[in-house]
Protein backbone atom coordinates (compact mmCIF):
# COMPACT_ATOMS: atom_id res chain seq x y z
CA UNK A 1 0.00 0.00 0.00
CA UNK A 2 1.43 3.31 -1.03
CA UNK A 3 1.28 6.25 1.21
CA UNK A 4 1.25 9.11 -0.90
CA UNK A 5 -0.45 12.12 -0.38
CA UNK A 6 -0.95 10.85 2.97
CA UNK A 7 0.50 12.56 5.56
CA UNK A 8 3.61 11.59 7.03
CA UNK A 9 5.97 8.54 7.94
CA UNK A 10 7.46 8.99 11.58
CA UNK A 11 10.02 6.17 12.49
CA UNK A 12 10.56 6.60 16.54
CA UNK A 13 14.20 4.31 17.54
CA UNK A 14 15.63 3.59 21.13
CA UNK A 15 19.07 1.97 20.78
CA UNK A 16 20.80 0.36 23.77
CA UNK A 17 24.68 0.05 23.63
CA UNK A 18 26.82 -2.18 25.06
CA UNK A 19 30.72 -3.06 25.00
CA UNK A 20 30.31 -4.25 20.83
CA UNK A 21 28.75 -1.03 19.93
CA UNK A 22 29.67 1.75 18.25
CA UNK A 23 29.71 3.83 21.11
CA UNK A 24 32.89 5.98 19.75
CA UNK A 25 30.21 6.90 17.01
CA UNK A 26 27.04 7.31 19.10
CA UNK A 27 27.96 9.15 21.92
CA UNK A 28 30.82 11.46 20.22
CA UNK A 29 28.09 14.53 19.57
CA UNK A 30 30.31 15.79 16.53
CA UNK A 31 30.77 12.48 14.93
CA UNK A 32 26.80 12.06 15.43
CA UNK A 33 26.20 15.09 13.86
CA UNK A 34 27.64 14.09 11.02
CA UNK A 35 26.64 10.52 10.68
CA UNK A 36 23.31 11.86 10.63
CA UNK A 37 23.84 14.11 7.48
CA UNK A 38 25.42 10.95 5.98
CA UNK A 39 22.33 8.60 6.44
CA UNK A 40 20.08 11.61 5.74
CA UNK A 41 22.42 12.13 1.94
CA UNK A 42 22.29 7.97 1.88
CA UNK A 43 18.46 7.78 2.12
CA UNK A 44 18.34 10.14 -0.40
CA UNK A 45 16.62 13.24 1.01
CA UNK A 46 17.65 17.15 0.93
CA UNK A 47 19.29 18.19 3.98
CA UNK A 48 17.76 21.91 4.59
CA UNK A 49 19.69 22.70 8.06
CA UNK A 50 21.36 20.98 11.14
CA UNK A 51 21.81 21.65 15.12
CA UNK A 52 24.09 20.22 17.56
CA UNK A 53 23.15 20.70 20.70
CA UNK A 54 25.63 19.74 23.29
CA UNK A 55 24.90 19.60 26.59
CA UNK A 56 28.19 18.98 28.71
CA UNK A 57 31.71 17.90 26.85
CA UNK A 58 32.05 18.59 23.16
CA UNK A 59 34.16 14.85 22.59
CA UNK A 60 31.64 12.74 24.53
CA UNK A 61 28.40 14.03 26.55
CA UNK A 62 24.74 13.97 26.04
CA UNK A 63 23.76 15.83 23.17
CA UNK A 64 20.89 16.48 20.54
CA UNK A 65 21.70 16.53 16.67
CA UNK A 66 18.50 17.85 15.05
CA UNK A 67 17.75 17.94 10.99
CA UNK A 68 15.45 19.71 8.92
CA UNK A 69 15.04 18.20 5.75
CA UNK A 70 13.15 19.24 2.41
CA UNK A 71 10.87 17.76 -0.11
CA UNK A 72 9.89 18.89 -3.65
CA UNK A 73 6.82 20.93 -2.38
CA UNK A 74 5.79 24.09 -1.19
CA UNK A 75 3.05 22.84 1.11
CA UNK A 76 5.16 22.65 3.93
CA UNK A 77 8.68 24.80 4.74
CA UNK A 78 10.35 21.69 6.36
CA UNK A 79 8.95 18.52 5.19
CA UNK A 80 10.92 16.11 7.72
CA UNK A 81 13.09 15.92 9.87
CA UNK A 82 15.66 13.45 11.75
CA UNK A 83 16.55 13.68 15.60
CA UNK A 84 18.85 11.97 17.36
CA UNK A 85 19.47 12.13 21.48
CA UNK A 86 22.42 10.69 23.82
CA UNK A 87 22.27 9.49 26.95
CA UNK A 88 25.66 8.42 27.58
CA UNK A 89 25.66 7.08 31.04
CA UNK A 90 22.58 4.88 29.76
CA UNK A 91 24.35 3.91 26.63
CA UNK A 92 21.15 5.12 25.26
CA UNK A 93 20.15 6.49 22.20
CA UNK A 94 17.09 7.87 20.96
CA UNK A 95 15.88 9.72 17.89
CA UNK A 96 13.52 9.72 14.80
CA UNK A 97 12.66 10.33 11.37
CA UNK A 98 9.34 11.74 10.05
CA UNK A 99 9.24 11.82 6.31
CA UNK A 100 6.61 14.11 4.77
CA UNK A 101 4.17 11.24 1.90
CA UNK A 102 3.05 14.03 0.36
CA UNK A 103 4.49 13.49 -3.23
CA UNK A 104 5.82 10.71 -2.84
CA UNK A 105 5.72 7.66 -0.24
CA UNK A 106 9.03 8.21 1.73
CA UNK A 107 7.59 5.21 3.92
CA UNK A 108 10.88 3.05 2.85
CA UNK A 109 12.80 5.89 3.44
CA UNK A 110 12.16 6.75 7.02
CA UNK A 111 12.49 2.15 7.63
CA UNK A 112 15.96 2.81 5.63
CA UNK A 113 16.90 5.49 8.02
CA UNK A 114 16.61 3.29 11.05
CA UNK A 115 17.89 0.41 9.34
CA UNK A 116 21.15 2.84 9.11
CA UNK A 117 21.41 4.11 12.56
CA UNK A 118 20.85 1.06 13.44
CA UNK A 119 23.46 -0.92 12.01
CA UNK A 120 26.27 1.71 12.18
CA UNK A 121 25.81 2.32 15.97
CA UNK A 122 25.60 -1.15 16.26
CA UNK A 123 23.31 -1.35 19.53
CA UNK A 124 22.60 -4.92 21.45
CA UNK A 125 18.68 -4.02 21.41
CA UNK A 126 16.56 -1.44 19.41
CA UNK A 127 12.98 -0.69 20.07
CA UNK A 128 10.83 0.43 16.93
CA UNK A 129 8.18 2.35 16.21
CA UNK A 130 6.30 3.04 12.78
CA UNK A 131 3.74 5.73 12.61
CA UNK A 132 2.07 7.42 9.96
CA UNK A 133 0.09 10.83 10.77
CA UNK A 134 -2.46 13.17 9.71
CA UNK A 135 -3.41 15.74 8.19
CA UNK A 136 -7.11 14.81 8.49
CA UNK A 137 -6.93 11.72 10.47
CA UNK A 138 -5.13 10.39 13.91
CA UNK A 139 -2.17 9.55 14.16
CA UNK A 140 -2.09 5.38 13.43
CA UNK A 141 0.38 2.95 14.75
CA UNK A 142 1.68 1.14 11.50
CA UNK A 143 4.37 -1.12 12.81
CA UNK A 144 6.39 -2.12 16.24
CA UNK A 145 9.47 -4.36 16.75
CA UNK A 146 11.87 -5.50 19.15
CA UNK A 147 15.71 -6.22 17.49
CA UNK A 148 18.50 -7.44 18.69
CA UNK A 149 22.19 -7.81 17.19
CA UNK A 150 22.76 -11.03 14.95
CA UNK A 151 18.63 -10.46 14.25
CA UNK A 152 17.82 -9.40 10.35
CA UNK A 153 16.51 -5.80 10.54
CA UNK A 154 12.82 -6.13 11.10
CA UNK A 155 11.24 -4.15 8.31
Amino acid sequence: MSHQGQGSTLVLYDLYLDEESNYGLALSPRKLHEEMRAIISDVRMKHRTGLLDVWEREDIGPATSFHSLEESHSRASVAGFARSETWPKELHVNGEVQLCNYSRDNMPAAKEFARLVIARFEPATAHLLVIVRGPGSPPRLEESADWKRGEPFPF
